[in-house]
């Protein structure tokens, strides 16, 4: 849809061979959707010892994310990670630095921590919130006071801050943030 945008096409417009070709790629694969299982078991509050809200967020030309875990402890010993939800933003048609999109990808994780929190804290009691980047400017940005910044950066972070004021920003090498599939894009046949 974004090189669609990019490229001016109208409604009615034929698209060029690229963007076909994309379509018909993009099309393919959903047949395997219907592959993918993500296990959903939150422990109860009777068999969890401690309970961590793990998110991460990425960003990209093309787009960014956020994604959310609950790790659950059990008595037991027996650990379980559940995937809770996901969510992604196509970037801006305008082009903006990566930076800032990464920005955008730490807010979009803080406005999804407060909903997450707010569903969790009804049915299970959560010991600690981390939330991670991969960029080590946006955690930067984080730890300083807003007025510091130009007024893109200085609203978001001042946002951002107020949001997750109870969970604790950390960093994660790119390599190893689970929110990368969903900023960079990935096969449903993967």
């Amino acid at each position: 849809m974004q090189d669609i945008w990019k490229e001016n096409i109208s409604w009615d417009d034929p698209v060029t061979d690229c963007i076909f070709e994309s379509w018909t790629q993009f099309k393919n694969q959903m047949k395997h959707l219907a592959e993918i299982q993500i296990p959903r078991y939150l422990a109860e509050d009777a068999t969890a010892k401690r309970v961590l809200l793990i998110g991460f967020c990425d960003a990209s030309q093309r787009a960014y994310a956020a994604v959310f875990y609950l790790r659950t402890e059990l008595v037991t010993g027996k650990v379980h990670v559940s995937m809770i939800t996901s969510k992604t933003r196509v970037a801006p048609v305008k082009s903006i630095t990566l930076p800032r999109l990464e920005l955008l990808a730490a807010l979009l994780l803080s406005e999804l921590y407060v909903v997450v929190l707010e569903s969790l804290r009804k049915v299970i009691q959560i010991d600690k919130s981390f939330l991670f980047s991969d960029s080590q400017i946006v955690l930067d940005w984080l730890k300083s006071s807003p007025s510091r910044w130009k007024i893109f950066v200085a609203n978001r972070i001042s946002r951002i801050q107020k949001m997750t004021s109870e969970a604790s920003w950390h960093h994660v090498k790119s390599q190893e943030n689970p929110a990368d599939c969903a900023s960079r894009g990935i096969a449903a046949s993967s």
